[in-house]
């Protein structure tokens, strides 16, 4: 049912991203928020969403997916394509990217 090689290594890149992102952006975090761990609670936050529509997936057949991968991929190329409206993207160093809460 599931692959203790994978499970073990995406456990280990979630924890190791964790540990990255507290450890860059306390400095940062604890200036404009007064909150040291304020980017890592955020960043555990999307950690555990992502898990649980992981362990959601993980229940729907593949057949469900390959019936609807060219929706999906249209969706995401949507989604790549919204970067680029004003209002919607905004730049940062010539990069086009979400304008996110903190911004």
């Amino acid at each position: 049912m599931f692959d203790s090689w994978v499970i073990g290594t995406v456990a280990a890149l979630l924890l190791v991203g964790l540990v990255m992102v507290a450890s860059a952006s306390i400095g940062v975090s604890e200036r404009e928020t007064g909150n040291p761990f304020f980017y890592f609670e955020r960043q555990l936050l999307y950690v555990g969403m992502g898990l649980v529509a992981a362990m959601i997936r993980h229940g729907d057949p593949d057949q469900h997916v390959e019936k609807h991968s060219i929706f999906l991929l249209g969706g995401a190329f949507v989604l790549l394509l919204l970067v680029l409206v004003p209002g919607i993207g905004h730049e940062v160093n010539g990069s086009r990217r979400w304008r996110g809460s903190a911004s």
